[in-house]
């Protein structure tokens, strides 16, 4: 005799539920991801974008050598003075080299004047600037010493109305000192092609080609292009500038290393440049 076994499925309705409530925020986490993913994509190709209009306008206005300044055809009785004035604290890296390339112009060296302004003779920077001015002999150029400065001195002078910026205190006394209408300032960090200081003035005064003459500009402002320097260390500056009033036998200076090195610390330098 067969025998017949009857079973019945009963549906468990809170599994199915609890199975529908996962589904759906399964599907809500899906949608934020992708929101947050197209976020991040318009983001980078926004900046993928900026990079390519300045890589663009890079090629085209600098791929090629810039003509000579156009005052530098002038008489020279008729071509402005300059006054530059360069802050300096501290040794920074390649200081000796971006200082240097003040005095290697195209611009007449008579009528150039170049102020190295300093805090005090116990900044390190100090021995840099000496050399530089021993270096080269021709120039009309000086080296202005903060604590020197009679209108600083504490005793009757301004000591507290040029606020606690370093620079702007120690290259005070260079500015009311300065030669001519043109006054150049130049951070100690910087280094210039030789032709700047020429192509400023033709700005500055509207001298072009031709003897033709545009309307002047009343303030030019040199964008430095940002390198991250991999160059000399600060220590190996200072074995560089070793003088007559240091010990030439004293022990080497040790490198400064990056506490933060690695692909972290270049990878920092290089995400700086793209912002």
């Amino acid at each position: 005799m067969a025998s017949f076994v009857h079973s019945t499925v009963i549906p468990v309705l809170g599994d199915r539920d609890g199975h529908g409530d996962g589904t759906m925020q399964h599907e809500s986490a899906s949608t934020l991801v992708i929101c947050i993913a197209w976020a991040c994509a318009a983001w980078c190709s926004f900046i993928l974008l900026v990079q390519l209009i300045g890589f663009t306008q890079l090629y085209r206005r600098y791929s090629t050598i810039p003509i000579p300044a156009a005052s530098l055809q002038l008489p020279e009785d008729e071509i402005p003075h300059v006054t530059i004035l360069r802050p300096v604290k501290g040794l920074e890296p390649q200081l000796y080299e971006c200082l240097a390339a003040t005095f290697k112009q195209t611009y007449p060296q008579n009528k150039l004047t170049i102020y190295l302004c300093v805090a005090s003779r116990s900044d390190p920077a100090y021995a840099t600037l000496q050399r530089l001015i021993a270096d080269f002999p021709g120039f009309d150029a000086k080296v202005f010493v903060e604590e020197d400065d009679p209108n600083l001195s504490g005793v009757g002078g301004q000591e507290t109305n040029l606020g606690p910026n370093p620079k702007i205190r120690n290259m005070s006394r260079g500015y009311r000192e300065a030669k001519g209408d043109i006054i150049w300032v130049i951070d100690c960090n910087v280094w210039v092609g030789k032709g700047v200081t020429g192509r400023m003035v033709d700005k500055l005064c509207g001298f072009a080609p031709g003897g033709r003459r545009l309307a002047p500009y009343k303030l030019v402002h040199q964008l430095p292009l940002v390198v991250d320097s991999v160059g000399a260390s600060k220590g190996e500056e200072a074995r560089g500038l070793l003088t007559d009033e240091t010990n030439e036998d004293g022990p080497e200076i040790p490198p400064i290393r990056n506490a933060h090195g690695g692909l972290f610390s270049w990878g920092g330098g290089r995400l700086e440049e793209i912002f």
